[in-house]
Parts: C-alpha cells; sequence; structure tokens
C-alpha cells in the first residue's frame, strides 16, 4: 500500500502543478 501512495503522490503533485 506505500508504494501505490508513493507513486501516486508524485503523480498528484504533477497534476496540481500543471493546473
Amino acid at each position: 500500500m506505500y508504494n501505490l501512495l508513493n507513486k501516486i503522490k508524485p503523480l498528484r503533485n504533477t497534476l496540481h502543478n500543471t493546473i
């Protein structure tokens, strides 16, 4: 579960940065 969260964390950060 930690791995999944770690993978989604950067993805969400990039999305927020793009918007």
